[in-house]
């Protein structure tokens, strides 16, 4: 499998999240698009959102 960061820029990454943190995709539809399992889609969250104030600087 592919590592997350050579399919996706970290922008189109960015832009998925906010979608979802401002409710609208789903975590569902994020996990789909990006080829994550559940529990890797939470890794990611608590990641992101640990540092999402640098993430909105990117």
């Amino acid at each position: 499998m592919e590592q997350l960061h050579k399919r996706f820029s970290t922008s189109e990454v960015k832009e998925l999240f906010t979608k979802y943190e401002n409710k609208i995709t789903t975590r569902k539809d994020i996990q789909d698009t990006l080829g994550i399992s559940k529990t890797h889609f939470f890794e990611l969250i608590k990641k992101l959102f640990n540092d999402w104030a640098s993430l909105k600087t990117l």
